[in-house]
């Protein structure tokens, strides 16, 4: 009797194993398909790690590379930089050297011109000394010399005196009372010294055609050396006046409206078979007449 229970607990043991069996093998699948994509993730992670680490590697790469070129391009930077300190400091030495050549030819200039000035100077004052030593011999000389000069300024007063008493005043060919009348050089000279009229000298030959004596022209066209007359034409404001056979000495008068209320007068002192020679007298005043 007690067989058949025991064999009837057996079988539901045996009917239990078989459906863990599916469950069992359902989770190997799904462990092996874990296990299979955690590899596959881990195989891909290790591909992203690999490519990763080739990246840092080239990126390590690249920064050494620009490293050594941003060195380099420092290094030459900085070679630059000594090179142009070292231009700078020889365009400086040199300008600086220039400069000092200059100021001091500047101060050897100035020193040269100031001794010259000097020199100039000091010549000066020897000249100042000795022209005031000569001026002060001079003036010893001036003060004997003054004596003998008023003595012959009487003397040439009396003489010019002597001359103006010789001097004549005579009518002249207008019937009007001349001045004085010069009969020579010396006589000429007094009337000159005088002052009262304007004295031209002049000669005058036929040949001479019009010639120019003071403000008018005169022409010589006859000469009588026996008698000493002679003959003149005188122009004067566009007009000819023909003094005719007139003497020596004689004053020939005319007037010149423009010029002068009192008249020219002409003075012949000599007559030649060629030529006269004499003066023109002219009135100071130079006012028209009515």
């Amino acid at each position: 009797m007690s067989q058949p229970n025991e064999l009837n607990t057996m079988q539901p043991s045996r009917g239990t194993g078989s459906i863990w069996l599916p469950i069992l093998a359902v989770g190997l699948v799904l462990v092996g398909g874990f296990a299979f994509f955690q590899n596959s993730q881990l195989q891909d992670l290790r591909r992203d790690l690999g490519t990763s680490q080739k990246d840092v590697v080239a990126l390590r790469t690249s920064v050494v590379g620009a490293s050594d070129e941003a060195r380099k391009q420092i290094e030459s930077l900085r070679g630059q930089l000594v090179n142009t300190q070292q231009q700078n400091t020889e365009v400086l030495t040199k300008a600086q050297s220039a400069a000092k050549r200059r100021a001091d030819a500047a101060v050897a200039k100035l020193d040269r011109q100031q001794a010259a000035r000097v020199a100039e100077l000091d010549a000066q004052l020897n000249e100042v000394k000795e022209t005031a030593a000569l001026a002060t011999t001079r003036l010893a000389g001036v003060s004997n010399d003054v004596s003998a000069v008023q003595s012959d300024v009487a003397d040439t007063k009396s003489k010019l005196d002597k001359t103006n008493g010789e001097l004549q005043s005579v009518r002249g060919d207008l019937g009007m009372m001349s001045g004085l009348v010069a009969t020579n050089s010396t006589e000429i000279e007094t009337l000159r010294k005088l002052g009262d009229r304007n004295i031209y000298e002049f000669k005058i030959a036929k040949t001479d055609g019009l010639a120019r004596v003071g403000d008018i022209s005169l022409r010589l066209t006859k000469t009588n050396t026996t008698r000493n007359r002679y003959t003149l034409v005188v122009s004067a404001e566009d007009k000819l006046i023909e003094k005719k056979d007139k003497t020596t000495n004689e004053p020939i008068q005319f007037y010149v409206v423009s010029k002068a209320r009192q008249p020219y007068e002409i003075v012949v002192n000599e007559v030649t078979k060629t030529s006269v020679k004499g003066y023109l007298a002219t009135p100071k005043v130079t006012t028209a007449r009515n």
